[in-house]
């Protein structure tokens, strides 16, 4: 049964969603009345959830012009994705040797899932399958429980919210491809070093993105 939320966590949880598939940019005005009527809710919770949502760095606020999502520096994007490179990698390579069949099969699905998502072009799920796969992996990595800890609170970075080119789904999904062979092969040398290109090449796309073209809305959530 899922625990009750209330709606300033329902506002949160949606805009906080939005922010980080990309659906909302940085630097995009939230209108509150329009957000309000949207979620079926009045004000007062809306903007309860933007002082939590500024609290955690997903939201600024200026004085006489009201909220708007953060604006993410490259560098600090960067630094971000770097530890991610390193930790997800480790990750992985400690979760091959524990991944059992069941595990890789779950995998499977969740890749399918995915990419069923993406095909119906909804992006919220998409996020959330593809975060459901990579922890799927980095779950089995037993006996580690300051490094999942570590890799939960890079993903629920705002500057997590990552965007792609078109052309670069088809080859996010070779790279999941590529990890479970690796994986279902038990070679978790190949399957850590995969790993750790799939993410720079996130990286790299996020880094053309926030230095290119930050507001361009054809930009789609990485898979």
């Amino acid at each position: 049964m899922e625990a009750y939320r209330t709606k300033s966590e329902l506002a949160a949880a949606r805009l906080r969603d939005d922010i980080r598939s990309g659906v909302m940019r940085p630097r995009e005005r939230i209108d509150i009345d329009a957000l309000g009527e949207l979620l079926g809710m009045s004000a007062t919770p809306i903007r309860e959830a933007l002082r939590q949502l500024q609290a955690e760095g997903f939201v600024v606020h200026e004085p006489h012009r009201g909220a708007r999502v953060a604006d993410f520096s490259p560098e600090e994007t960067a630094d971000l994705y770097d530890l991610r490179e390193v930790l997800e990698s480790m990750a992985t390579l400690i979760a091959s040797d524990h991944l059992t069949a069941a595990d890789i099969a779950e995998l499977g699905q969740l890749a399918e899932a995915n990419r069923a998502a993406i095909d119906r072009n909804d992006h919220a799920d998409a996020m959330r399958l593809n975060e459901a796969w990579h922890m799927t992996i980095y779950a089995a990595a037993q006996n580690t429980p300051h490094l999942m800890d570590f890799i939960r609170r890079l993903w629920n970075d705002p500057r997590s919210a990552t965007w792609v080119v078109p052309g670069r789904l088809p080859l996010s999904r070779r790279d999941h491809a590529a990890i479970m062979d690796a994986l279902s092969a038990g070679d978790g040398k190949r399957a850590a070093d995969l790993m750790g290109e799939h993410i720079r090449a996130g990286k790299n796309l996020v880094l053309r993105h926030l230095r290119d073209d930050p507001g361009d809305p054809s930009k789609e959530p990485v898979p």
